[in-house]
């Protein structure tokens, strides 16, 4: 595996930055919202606002980008991400913090495509799926110092002084950007008499390969680590309270989720290259048909945990299957997806993945005070396999007749 060009390297350095505010709320607001004037159920609609509006800014992203180009979209986003950031610790009350939440997620619209249309313009068939490993896993070095340095500076310094900082880097590595250089990754669009007749637009709004990988990455964003992620502050507090003793010493239950969250990030940042390389070497859907059923009996055995060190090794698992199936997902869109298409459907596939991310947390919260978190995580186990593998099976019974068709024409 050598080393992902510059540009490359470049964008993921950005997009981890930006990802400092965001991924702090994951880690803390779960534990801390008594503290900072919020009530349970404003945690769910917080963490999951950004992700409904991305439902609607998702596509004006791709046009965005097909209209002016990567550079100025992308720098943009990265300087209102640091005003975003910052607005968490000014918020005076909920609608505010509300606001900066779905200004957030538009700026996330643009920094998560311009990630994949770089990885992917920057690849060959070879190492696509490296490659967009690498931009997940380096990424997640931002999600990593937030919720691991992060977490222990909210207990220290308090929330609002956390994210100020957070927002102040964010702002200094947008200036930075401003010196490098970022280049178009779309191809010049087909001259239509050229187009093979299997992409033309019908097919392409009708191939249900696509629309199968919308599917799946929804449920899996509804259902599956990200969940977990979500709610994991919540189930340290309920099973263990506010401070937690933990090798002769007393941590607090904001420092812990963040320790456990930093733990699941390096998971991403060390295992995502890994992950995309085999999904290249081994056929992406081969790869999700192992992770995702060991992803769904590893949240049902953690939904019976109420022992700190099971629990925890139960999450890792999680955490990296999770990974590995987000790849392969990945992996699997951009292989059946032409050049010529990758704005159009890359929007729309994060699109789905983001409906999947805002409802989890959001019905998970609205839940668990009258089911429990036990039963949350079993339900959504159930329903992603049941969900999610037969569609995977079709999916390959699919792309099997369709490859065999190819050799025989």
């Amino acid at each position: 595996m050598r080393i992902p060009p510059r540009e490359l390297i470049v964008i993921s350095f950005a997009v981890a930055l930006t990802l400092l505010g965001d991924s702090l709320l994951y880690a803390v607001l779960p534990a801390i919202w008594h503290k900072i004037g919020l009530e349970l159920w404003m945690v769910g609609a917080l963490l999951s606002a950004n992700r409904f509006i991305r439902f609607l800014t998702n596509p004006l992203a791709g046009r965005l980008v097909e209209r002016f180009g990567l550079r100025k979209p992308f720098l943009t986003a990265v300087f209102v991400a640091a005003i975003t950031t910052a607005t968490y610790g000014i918020s005076s009350g909920f609608v505010v913090f509300l606001i900066a939440r779905c200004f957030w997620g538009a700026c996330w619209s643009v920094l998560r495509l311009g990630g994949f249309l770089s990885a992917l313009g920057l690849s060959t068939s070879k190492n696509q799926g490296y490659h967009l490993g690498f931009f997940t896993g380096f990424t997640r070095i931002g999600t990593l110092a937030a919720v691991l340095v992060g977490s222990f500076l909210v207990d220290y310094i308090g929330f609002s002084a956390t994210v100020w900082i957070f927002g102040f880097l964010i702002m200094v590595g947008g200036i930075v950007l401003l010196k490098e250089p970022i280049h178009d990754v779309l191809p010049p669009k087909p001259v239509p008499l050229k187009q093979p007749p299997h992409e033309d637009n019908s097919t392409f709004l009708t191939d249900r390969r696509r629309w199968m990988i919308y599917a799946i990455s929804c449920m899996n964003g509804m259902t599956g680590s990200q969940l977990v992620v979500a709610t994991l502050g919540l189930w340290l507090f309920q099973n263990f309270g506010e401070n937690i003793d933990l090798f002769n010493m007393t941590i607090g239950v904001a420092s812990l989720s963040g320790l456990l969250l930093s733990g699941r990030y390096l998971i991403e940042v060390l295992w995502s290259p890994g992950a995309g390389h085999l999904a290249d070497r081994f056929s992406p859907i081969k790869f999700i048909l192992i992770a995702m059923p060991l992803l769904c009996a590893t949240m049902i055995f953690f939904s019976f945990q109420t022992h700190l060190f099971p629990g925890v090794l139960a999450a890792g698992v999680i955490f990296l299957t999770g990974t590995a199936l987000r790849v392969a997902l990945d992996a699997t869109m951009g292989e059946i997806t032409p050049p010529e298409h990758r704005s159009r459907v890359m929007s729309w596939y994060v699109n789905w993945s983001d409906l999947g991310n805002a409802l989890g947390p959001f019905l998970a919260f609205q839940l668990v005070t009258s089911t429990g978190l036990d039963l949350v995580y079993r339900g959504a186990a159930i329903l992603l396999a049941g969900t999610g593998l037969p569609m995977l099976f079709i999916l390959r019974s699919t792309s099997n007749k369709m490859m065999l068709g190819k050799k025989m024409e």
